[in-house]
């Protein structure tokens, strides 16, 4: 066998040109399977985690409101404030659903590199998403209707230094314009790498290493910008769709925003229209190169074979095995391939998730791609054997004349 790879390297190293293509060509191949199958096992890691939301017959917000719309709202902000109130009112005391409301700024400062996030959210929200601490304790009724400070806060893990348990922080309050500074109590360190799913980019998990949770409060939600982050962030619970068509009907009402509640179901059917189109591109493309790579080593081998018909006989009327020289063809084309597996681990193992973060090397699209490696190589080889196959000794002799 070692005789075998010391040939096959000889031969790549006699044919770089080709070598080179082809290692290319595999490179973007398999660059493309793994993501493929990355985001395959990442979408399906997504739904399943919506699935209890779908159970709920969940409701999200679209927000179809215009930019003139908009700025009217934010030149009458005294009135707008006041009606905003009234609608966020209007579905936390609707007891015929219930709701969760998050969202989140990016503040000034960083650890690790990082954005430290100010998040707000309800108690619904930690239910839902089985988000917990690991030391303290999570918000109680009392912190969400208390207006007392300091304000009670939950800190991510990787924050539990920067935030210590029971201690007061001073920090700036990105919820109001003024950004004045509020007094913070950190009663909670969430659970490691504790994450909630994105309702948007299904699968994609938004990370709380980083972020710290106050309360929502509607005694303290008095500006424009929380207000709206808080409507439009609202996801509604309810099996009675009549209740989120009677939040958009008040919010015309008020004059506020354009809402447009659909079913969590119907936004992930037309996330994997999307998805299935974009996975479809990807393997076609992938499809066409292994095809015309394929092709081009296959004959490159049986141009090969012709021209080393001579050394070929020679091996054989002394002995040799025709299966040895298939072994010799097969080794050039398993080194070529497992060598185009190296940058391939080395992109998506750490390039990628340096550039897009939430997007981690799968040890199962790496198996995938090695199988898919072996079989381009029985692709590949299928030209070369029928052709070594079919000559016989006196047919070889003669074509090395």
């Amino acid at each position: 066998m070692f005789t075998q790879v010391k040939y096959a390297l000889l031969d790549i190293k006699n044919s770089k040109r080709i070598t080179l293509v082809f290692f290319l060509q595999m490179v973007v191949v398999f660059l493309l399977i793994n993501s493929s199958i990355i985001d395959i096992i990442r979408v399906t890691n997504g739904l399943n985690r919506l699935e209890r939301m779908k159970d709920a017959q969940a409701f999200v917000s679209r927000d179809a409101t215009s930019i003139v719309r908009l700025n009217a709202l934010i030149a009458d902000m005294d009135n707008s404030i006041r009606q905003m109130r009234e609608l966020y009112s209007y579905i936390k005391n609707n007891n015929r659903i219930v709701s969760f409301s998050t969202w989140s700024y990016a503040t000034r400062e960083t650890i690790d590199g990082h954005p430290i996030m100010q998040a707000t959210a309800n108690r619904m929200f930690f239910d839902i998403f089985d988000i917990r601490v690991i030391n303290g304790r999570m918000f109680s009724e009392e912190d969400f209707a208390s207006d007392a400070k300091p304000i009670p806060i939950l800190v991510g893990y990787n924050l539990r230094n920067r935030f210590r348990l029971g201690e007061i922080y001073m920090e700036d309050n990105l919820d109001d314009l003024t950004s004045e500074k509020v007094s913070y109590k950190v009663i909670g360190i969430l659970e490691h790498n504790a994450s909630f799913p994105s309702l948007i980019d299904i699968g994609r998990e938004i990370n709380l290493n980083y972020t710290y949770f106050e309360p929502i409060n509607l005694k303290l939600l008095n500006d424009f910008g929380s207000l709206d982050m808080a409507i439009n962030s609202t996801v509604v619970f309810t099996h009675d769709e009549s209740e989120v068509r009677s939040i958009e009907k008040k919010s015309s009402r008020l004059g506020l925003f354009d809402m447009q509640y659909v079913p969590i179901q119907k936004q992930v059917d037309e996330f994997l229209m999307i998805f299935e189109k974009i996975m479809i591109y990807q393997m076609f493309l992938a499809s066409i190169i292994i095809l015309f790579a394929a092709t081009s080593m296959a004959l490159n081998l049986t141009a090969m074979i012709s021209k080393k018909m001579r050394e070929f006989s020679i091996h054989i009327i002394c002995g040799g095995r025709i299966n040895s020289i298939i072994q010799r063809l097969l080794w050039r084309i398993l080194i070529i391939l497992f060598a185009s597996l190296v940058p391939t681990a080395l992109f998506l193992g750490i390039v990628l998730p340096a550039l897009i973060p939430g997007v981690h090397f799968c040890g199962l699209s790496l198996a995938y791609t090695i199988l898919l490696a072996c079989l381009i190589s029985l692709l590949i080889m299928i030209v070369p054997c029928l052709k070594m196959r079919m000559f016989s000794i006196a047919q070889l002799l003669r074509g090395s004349e």
